[in-house]
């Protein structure tokens, strides 16, 4: 299920991308749910930072102390996941819009058939993104790793060291782009950590460890606690 949240200033305009979302979601037997929208740049950014969302549809200019690249450069902070999709009347702003990941870029006023192409794109490029395997170099070879086989992955100096199920590789991939190679269920618990939500058995928040399935245990950062502690409990919420 794809979850698409909307930041717009006209209600208009966020009127009738909703109901376009629809017919496609219809149109197309996609699974997709749109499940927030404001006109509130503000309010947008509080409920990305405590919920799970797969797409961010962003107007750029709005009428608000924030701009859409300004909200699009911050969600960069706190998530590499999120396909940003921005529906704007200026066609200025796309060489700044691409520099923070952008998945599209619509000009208003966008017609049925170019968010339709848009939105399939989408739906065939996270299918794609969300295969199993994910490479990782290691020196001159490259490892094809199944994404539910790793644990977590921490950072130690210049390398980094993913802790599978059945092995530890070592890379010097920054953390960064391994975190960008991995899909949203991969979540910081510390500067020098990604954890895989799924393997988690427990949080320990007194010690500040996170336990996994297997015993292995890792740091779990004041930075980042809250925000994993949210998505653990909103990924809760989806499974009930």
């Amino acid at each position: 299920m794809l979850k698409f949240a909307i930041c717009d200033d006209s209600n208009s305009s966020r009127s009738k991308s909703i109901n376009m979302l629809h017919k496609i979601f219809d149109n197309h037997n996609v699974e997709g749910d749109i499940v927030f929208e404001t006109s509130d740049p503000e309010k947008f950014l509080d409920y990305l930072i405590r919920n799970h969302i797969d797409v961010a549809l962003i107007d750029i200019e709005l009428k608000a102390d924030l701009s859409g690249i300004d909200i699009a450069k911050k969600i960069r902070e706190f998530n590499k996941a999120i396909y940003i999709v921005f529906i704007t009347a200026h066609i200025e702003y796309a060489l700044l819009a691409f520099k923070v990941k952008t998945f599209d870029y619509l000009i208003k006023p966008v017609s049925y058939e170019k968010i339709e192409e848009c939105i399939l794109r989408l739906v065939q490029y996270n299918y794609t993104e969300s295969l199993d395997s994910v490479k990782i170099k290691c020196g001159s070879s490259t490892y094809m790793i199944n994404k539910n086989d790793i644990v977590y992955i921490e950072k130690v100096n210049s390398k980094c060291y993913v802790y599978t199920v059945n092995e530890i590789i070592e890379t010097y991939s920054t953390l960064e782009d391994l975190e960008i190679s991995l899909p949203s269920n991969f979540q910081r618990s510390h500067k020098s950590y990604i954890v895989n939500i799924n393997k988690i058995s427990r949080v320990n928040t007194v010690a500040n460890e996170v336990i996994f399935n297997n015993s292995f245990k890792c740091y779990l950062g004041r930075k980042f606690k809250k925000k994993l502690l949210e998505y653990l409990k909103s990924t809760e919420s989806d499974d009930e």
